[in-house]
């Protein structure tokens, strides 16, 4: 009899290591997401005063540490918008082209992603039309040459 009691109470005693194992790691997730959330409103404050390596930093340290889990697909389009931004004098289009396409291939039923596809679409018209407008520069001023040229001969 002595042992049929102690089995119950091993059972017990383990059901309640598990609870405070689950609950441990529970709110263990709970703290890391208010940490993210916490890094993703720095940057968006450093963003907002125009601090582009602050935001920069401040989004990828969240990038890196939620792990294509969400907030990642939020700090990495964040990055996206920095590198595009017109202001920042780091602004480096092949960059923002690269994180927006990351937001799409490592979250793409994200909303963000949708917004990634937008951005990507823009920022290859803006190329385009400016390389068609630099071809255009270049013929003009061709031409002014072959006009200077004639003009004398």
């Amino acid at each position: 009899m002595g042992r049929e009691r102690a089995r119950p109470r091993q059972y017990f005693y383990f059901c309640f290591a598990l609870l405070i194992s689950v609950a441990g790691c529970l709110l263990q997730d709970a703290s890391r997401q208010r940490e993210l959330t916490k890094g993703v409103t720095r940057g968006n404050n450093l963003l907002a005063q125009n601090d582009f390596d602050g935001a920069l930093n401040s989004f990828y340290d969240v990038w890196s540490a939620a792990r294509n889990k969400p907030p990642a697909d939020l700090a990495m389009y964040n990055m996206g918008l920095i590198y595009a931004h017109p202001q920042n004098p780091k602004r480096d289009l092949r960059k923002a082209l690269y994180c927006f396409d990351q937001t799409i291939q490592n979250n793409p039923t994200s909303a963000l992603a949708e917004q990634s596809r937008v951005w990507i679409a823009v920022l290859e018209d803006s190329e385009n039309a400016h390389e068609e407008a630099e071809k255009s520069r270049q013929e003009l001023e061709r031409s002014k040459q072959e006009a200077e040229k004639s003009r004398l001969a």
